[in-house]
């Protein structure tokens, strides 16, 4: 019988987080014999926009930076103090209040 290597459900449950609680991922399950595998993985609008929030290295230093300074986050508290950073350099370089 075939063995399932440890990284291997340790991705698959990471990824049930990203399809089922963070809504980050979607697809199609497939259930096999060894458990469940998925078809048809994409990123979701809630992931592309997450992505595209931390995509800049300051402002993902920065949203690190503040998790930790925090003592513990949540992943929609790292969108928005990531968010809140990209507002925050938009002010400086526009001098627009967003």
């Amino acid at each position: 019988m075939l063995e399932r290597k440890p990284e291997y459900d340790k991705l698959a449950e990471h990824l049930v987080m990203l399809i089922d609680e963070a809504r980050f991922v979607s697809g199609i399950a497939a259930p096999t014999m060894m458990g469940k595998d998925w078809l048809d993985l994409r990123l979701t609008w809630q992931g592309h926009d997450f992505i595209d929030s931390v995509r800049d290295p300051k402002v993902w230093e920065n949203t690190k930076n503040g998790a930790t300074a925090a003592g513990g986050f949540t992943v929609d508290l790292l969108r928005d103090l990531a968010k809140g950073f990209i507002k925050k350099q938009i002010e400086e370089y526009t001098g627009i209040q967003i």
